[in-house]
């Protein structure tokens, strides 16, 4: 597909290449017909699946890597203005420069339906809930994910419609840059704090979003986010609010008490209550142990009830959000009950790995308090002895930024143990060490060990864990490889 908005670029180079959403949108471009090249520190998954498919992709930044017929330059975030790439493209006379926000949004501009999933967390998720819905609906959408999702085999789709499911991060004000049909916010929270100064911030950012939705789109928003109608105010878009509840309400605004799409009775695979509706009992097939039932409403009208292969409450208002959404484009109740029914989720979303010695082994992305805290009370309902944590806090900003919430975050878990910060895109200031936190959490009753490095962590599990204990390694890290290399010590054995 080629791209209006793009006008008349045909070289267009990546500096970061390697990065989820910057590979996709390469892979994006290069199967549209443009001739991309890129570059990123370190080669990876993404690096090297696009290498497969004719990009060049240099490893290491070095100014000789933007070819002289190169007329586009993309840069992600991270890279700041003393990349020698980036150096090079401003000094340019005639190249275009853009980040990767700007791309996105371009590149959205030529679709009818862009539909871009918003929120503190749960974006990649609903994200592919989506994609999966419209893929079966047939609407050949191009998508855009946060993750590595299975049914597509990355992170990005081709499609060949006028439907575009992105994932829209609010870090820099990135999903500022969209100008959608459908927008979605499943929950605002203060996070990214080395760049929002306070909440107050972040929903100053939040409601520009809304504003930027084309007046004959929607938002869909959870219901119970804070001074809705003041966050609204002034959008000409329809808003059609969801949220958890024990019958159907009426309203298209509002609180979660009016709430127009609500999940009832949620249930778990096991026959647990979700705190809120029926339990077990009624004969109802709840799917894997700890996956979550609900029934759907519109309005006072019950639609379905509706079984995940996901475990947590928090994943049935993701799904709820993803009904409302689908259902306002005019995709079947049934269509979307089936697609949901059947998806499996994306990889470090609560992903099972495998196991060691009859431990099982999770993965998650969490690493935000209240992240942190929803995985905690999924995997308490699904059956196992000890539960077992590895959390890799992610930024040096944030753990100092949110550190009396994360020292109250972990109640759930048996034993926890805590790595280094991981930095990320960030130096070490020496304001915060994971040490500290550890001696926060011990001091609210938390069995909280220090480990500095991940091998270290990994012999301590190794040594105590026992069959039939669950291990989540947690974080926006790589603290997933702790749980890999056990699982592979087992298959060695």
């Amino acid at each position: 597909m080629k791209y209006k908005k793009l006008g008349g670029y045909k070289n267009i180079h990546f500096i970061g290449i390697g990065g989820v959403s910057m590979s996709g949108l390469a892979e994006i471009l290069h199967s549209g017909g443009y001739a991309v090249t890129g570059s990123d520190i370190k080669e990876s998954l993404f690096t090297n699946r696009l290498k497969a498919s004719g990009v060049t992709v240099a490893i290491g930044h070095d100014a000789g890597n933007i070819a002289a017929d190169t007329d586009l330059v993309v840069y992600t975030a991270a890279v700041k203005r003393d990349n020698p790439e980036l150096a090079e493209a401003l000094a340019r006379n005639g190249l275009r420069v853009m980040d990767r926000a700007q791309l996105l949004g371009t590149l959205m501009e030529d679709y009818t339906f862009p539909v871009c999933v918003a929120g503190t967390h749960g974006k990649t998720t609903t994200t592919a809930m989506l994609a999966e819905i419209f893929l079966a609906a047939g609407r050949n959408p191009t998508i855009s994910v946060g993750g590595y999702l299975p049914s597509i085999n990355g992170n990005f789709r081709c499609g060949g419609s006028e439907y575009f499911i992105v994932e829209a991060c609010e870090y820099y004000d990135s999903f500022l840059n969209f100008n959608p049909h459908t927008g979605i916010i499943l929950n605002i929270e203060p996070d990214h704090l080395d760049y929002f100064r306070d909440l107050r911030h972040i929903r100053e950012s939040f409601a520009a979003f809304i504003k930027n939705i084309r007046p004959t789109g929607s938002l869909v928003v959870y219901g119970g986010v804070p001074e809705l109608e003041r966050l609204t105010e002034g959008s000409q878009c329809k808003v059609i609010t969801f949220g958890a509840g024990t019958s159907g309400g009426t309203g298209t605004s509002g609180g979660a008490g009016e709430c127009l799409w609500r999940a009832s009775g949620i249930t778990f695979g096991d026959g647990a209550s979700g705190g809120d509706g029926a339990s077990g009992g009624d004969g109802i097939d709840r799917g894997p142990e700890g996956a979550v039932s609900f029934d759907v409403w519109r309005g006072h009208e019950k639609l379905l009830r509706q079984t995940l292969k996901l475990p947590g409450g928090h994943n049935a208002l993701n799904a709820l959000a993803a009904w409302a959404a689908a259902f306002e484009l005019g995709v079947s109740p049934e269509t979307i009950a089936g697609a949901l029914a059947g998806f499996e989720g994306t990889r470090r979303r609560f992903e099972r790995k495998g196991e060691f010695g009859g431990v099982t082994v999770i993965d998650d992305y969490a690493h935000h308090p209240t992240e942190i805290k929803a995985t905690l009370k999924a995997a308490k309902n699904i059956s196992h002895n000890n539960l077992w944590c590895v959390f890799q806090p992610h930024t040096f900003s944030r753990t100092k930024k949110l550190f009396n919430e994360l020292s109250r975050a972990f109640g759930l878990v048996d034993k926890l143990v805590v790595t280094d910060i991981y930095p990320a895109r960030e130096r070490d200031t020496g304001e915060v060490h994971s040490s500290r936190l550890v001696e926060a959490l011990r001091a609210n009753g938390v069995d909280a060990v220090y480990c500095d490095t991940l091998a270290a962590a990994e012999e301590y599990i190794y040594k105590r864990c026992i069959n039939r204990d669950m291990l989540i390694t947690m974080g926006a890290g790589d603290v997933n490889i702790i749980g890999e290399r056990l699982i592979r010590r087992e298959l060695s054995t």
